[in-house]
């Protein structure tokens, strides 16, 4: 390690989380991710563009060279750097703050012969005033290829909307000649998935995502928080610091046009086309959710990873309590493991008084 007149400076992208068990320390602009001691993460939240002899002053012998080692750590993963004071001076922050101009960022549609007929009308409701990022189409019935390239061209003149994912059941038409050909003429298609098909594959078309899936998305899949779901972003991280990564700023329209919070809300609160959406998401029961954050939820206020999972508040363990955990979270905190992993056990098994640490 260098100098110990250095400066411990952590890089202004790495974000730290601190779990029951363990810490992450996330590297936004990498995208990497690191498990360290909570140890480490009380010497960022307390030492931080501190002096190292400063630093080190706080510990005994024993503990200077566990501290040092950990310095050395961050040093050698470029996740801080041993800087001047001129640098800690003037490396600034970096700011967890939400911003998105938008009154909704995202829109999911099931689609009917409503969807495709209105459409339009509905474009100009979701994407020029609501200024709606990200629209995901899901289609539980096949539609056949001049249907979908009819649809899709109804796309062609939106103004906020830059992210179109459509989910629908596989059809031998969709080969990939036919594919390819109505992707090249829709660009505003990001992501293109076949549910129910006879393989797996993802295809990197580089404007977009071809992904063939076996599996029948019929099946309830909502809610599930597993490691593949982990999103390390910085738009994801700061929204989470403040609002509920699954509910905040979305908006499900039904095959009838109807409105909920998600596809599985029981609540409606009126029709896209009947009633004013602007007024609807303003209300505070349809922002009922919003403000619920994982360092409110049960459980997951304890995990490292709740800054960058989503969260479900209509699947929870106990429907009483809305700060109740997810019932299909397949992750236990407090032994750091997933479901599947040696030693695994459910939160609820942990919690017996014979077991619980």
């Amino acid at each position: 390690m260098n100098n110990n007149e250095n400066y411990l400076i952590f890089f202004p992208v790495c974000i730290l989380t601190k779990g029951y068990q363990r810490s992450v320390i996330l590297d936004l602009q990498r995208a990497i991710l690191d498990f360290i001691p909570n140890d480490l993460y009380e010497i960022y939240m307390n030492h931080n563009k501190k002096k190292v002899a400063d630093i080190l002053q706080n510990y005994d012998t024993q503990d200077k060279e566990i501290v040092t080692e950990y310095i050395d750590f961050l040093v050698k993963n470029e996740y801080a750097i041993l800087g001047t004071q001129h640098d800690a001076e003037h490396i600034s922050e970096l700011s967890l703050k939400y911003n998105f101009c938008g009154k909704i960022t995202n829109c999911v549609c099931e689609y009917s012969k409503f969807l495709f007929e209105n459409m339009q009308t509905l474009l100009k409701i979701i994407d020029e005033k609501l200024g709606c990022s990200a629209m995901q189409i899901i289609c539980k019935e096949t539609i056949n290829m001049a249907e979908l390239s009819e649809f899709v061209q109804k796309f062609k003149d939106i103004t906020f909307l830059n992210h179109l994912e459509i989910i629908l059941p596989y059809s031998h038409e969709y080969n990939e000649k036919n594919v390819n050909t109505l992707l090249l003429k829709n660009f505003i298609i990001n992501r293109l998935t076949f549910y129910s098909a006879p393989f797996d594959e993802i295809k990197d078309l580089k404007h977009t995502f071809v992904i063939y899936l076996r599996e029948n998305l019929k099946n309830n899949k909502c809610g599930i928080v597993d490691k593949s779901y982990l999103t390390q972003n910085i738009y994801h991280v700061t929204e989470a610091h403040h609002y509920n990564t699954c509910l905040h700023k979305k908006l499900f329209i039904d095959g009838n046009g109807n409105i909920k919070n998600c596809p599985f809300s029981e609540n409606t609160f009126g029709n896209i086309l009947n009633d004013d959406i602007e007024k609807i998401i303003k209300t505070a029961s349809f922002k009922k959710f919003w403000r619920i954050t994982k360092d409110k939820i049960k459980v997951c206020k304890d995990c490292e990873f709740r800054y960058i999972c989503t969260d479900c508040r209509v699947f929870i363990k106990d429907k009483n309590d809305i700060y109740s955990q997810p019932s299909n979270c397949y992750y236990n905190p407090y032994i750091a493991k997933w479901k599947g992993e040696d030693g695994y056990i459910t939160v609820e098994e942990w919690m017996k008084p014979d077991t619980a640490q």
